[in-house]
Order: structure tokens, then sequence, then C-alpha cells
């Protein structure tokens, strides 16, 4: 990661209309073991980049949240307004950095607006860590010409979304009229693990 004093980033972003925010890590095991990093790396940086864009009349602000923030939850498909049930560190960095963006748009007039992604997956994904999606595992099995590795029965379902179609929500949102808003980016329905090996 890189880092610019505030002035700088400032002085770079005067002429900008619209900031992505997709900087982040995003590893859940390994925010387990190491909190403060993910803290550092998800949430400080998120206020740096807030402090530095304050004042600047930005057309919106798009923030790469997460679904981790509901856990385990109740209802499928997910809605919006379900509880909010953050179960790792990781979720918990990617939650607060959301309230804290979404504050500053209700006071400050920034205006932003947060996509809670789910499951996304594309040709770019790293297969080759523990921390990798069950795609991407699956992929790099099935090309080494292994057996592709299922945990329990394989009915565990996802939410799976391509990422050309994450990069095609977050422009749609960039040029709509709406602000200061949350969605849900993911698919419309769920997908077996058993049934993305099957396709494999």
């Amino acid at each position: 990661m890189w880092f610019i004093k505030k002035k700088n980033l400032s002085k770079l972003l005067k002429d900008t209309d619209y900031i992505f925010h997709l900087a982040g890590l995003s590893k859940v095991r390994e925010s387990i073991n190491n909190p403060h990093k993910y803290y550092k790396a998800n949430v400080i940086s998120t206020l740096n980049i807030l402090n530095s864009i304050h004042g600047l009349k930005l057309k919106k602000f798009i923030y790469s949240a997460s679904a981790s923030c509901y856990g385990d939850p109740e209802e499928i498909p997910t809605s919006e307004k379900a509880k909010i049930q953050v179960l790792s560190p990781y979720a918990v960095t990617k939650w607060t950095s959301e309230e804290m963006i979404m504050h500053r748009a209700r006071t400050s007039k920034l205006p932003a607006i947060s996509l809670r992604l789910f499951n996304v997956y594309g040709p770019r994904s790293n297969a080759f860590n523990q921390y990798s999606s069950v795609i991407s595992i699956f992929l790099k099995q099935r090309l080494s010409n292994k057996s592709l590795t299922v945990v329990g029965d394989g009915l565990q379902t996802r939410s799976f979304i391509y990422v050309s179609d994450v990069v095609n929500a977050m422009i749609a949102v960039a040029k709509s009229k709406v602000s200061n808003e949350i969605f849900n980016v993911g698919s419309h329905k769920s997908t077996k693990i058993k049934k993305i090996a099957q396709l494999l």
C-alpha cells in the first residue's frame, strides 16, 4: 500500500468527479489473526480518504462494502434492511468504514453510495492462497486435473456475482441521481457449492 500526504492528495483530486473506493484487505481468517492490521488498512485508511476529500465537489463517492456485515442472514435473498451481525474483524472494519462514509454523506453533503458486494469472481481471482473463493479453488483444481474439494455435503449456498457485473453496478450508481443509499450487489439467486462442482 502507498500513502500520500493529505495536502498532496487533495491537490491531485481537485478536478475529480467520481471516487471509487475499492482499496482494503479482504481475507476473513487473516483478519482474525491480525485485527489491528485490518483496522488500520480498512478503517483508518478510509478515514484518511474522507478527510482528504473534505471540501471537494464530487459528483459521487462509491464505496465497495461487504455483504459480510449480515453474518449468517436469516432471509435469503437478503435485504439491505436485514440485521447487521458482524462475525469477523474483517466484517467489522468494512461495516465501520461504511458507517463513517454514510455519516459523512449525511453531515457534509458528500453524495455517497455504498455497495455491499457478495461473492465476486472473475478471471483474475487469486486461486493460490488459502483464502481464495470456492470458484477460484475449483478452477485451480480442475486445471491441475485434481479432484474438486467439496466441504461437507456441498449443499451450502452462496450468492455469486461476476466482476464485470459489479463494474456495471458501480457505473450505474455513479451516473444515477441516487445518493446516500446502500445497495446489495449479488446474484438474484443462491447457488449450491455442489452445483458449481458439477458445472466444472
